[in-house]
């Protein structure tokens, strides 16, 4: 018996971890609308983050609209994003019409959510971070860190988004 009590008052801090950063996307529930301020160039977008297989997972289908900047015809960026608990820690798998594969681990902070790629010291490092302020409204940074110095972020775009 006492085995049995043990175990159900220590289950919840050996998972507090990875519950907490599953709760924590709870927030990006829905379909939200943005316009970028970023580089290159502005755009505006949306995307919808939404559970599926019954809440075993989220997915995020995000577009972007850039209109023609410097010689460069105006384009459509659109990504795709699974989030999922991989063990005690949640993990997301990004790709898009660009060709590029991120891989990023998930954690809830005071904020919001970051969103953050491994170091390496021959690739680029990515955040992606989701600031809440409020519950209609937050705002999106993507940061990137040079090879070699993955502490060492630089916003690339940031936008902010609404709840539709």
């Amino acid at each position: 018996m006492h085995r049995f009590v043990m175990a159900l008052v220590c289950t919840p801090f050996i998972f507090a971890g990875v519950d907490q950063d599953w709760a924590a996307l709870e927030a990006l529930k829905g379909e939200w609308v943005g316009v970028g301020t970023g580089k290159p160039g502005d755009g505006s977008g949306s995307f919808t983050f939404v559970p599926e297989m019954h809440g075993r997972i989220y997915v995020r289908r995000n577009h972007a609209d850039y209109p023609p900047s410097e010689g460069r015809p105006a384009f459509r960026h659109e990504d795709f994003m699974t989030v999922y608990r991989e063990g005690d820690v949640v993990k997301a798998d990004y790709v898009d019409n660009e060709d590029h594969v991120i891989r990023y681990v998930v954690k809830g902070t005071d904020q919001g959510i970051d969103f953050v790629s491994a170091a390496d010291s021959k690739t680029h490092r990515y955040r992606m971070r989701y600031v809440l302020d409020g519950n209609n409204k937050m705002k999106m940074r993507f940061d990137i860190a040079p090879p070699g110095k993955p502490d060492q972020f630089t916003n690339y775009i940031e936008s902010e988004l609404l709840r539709k």
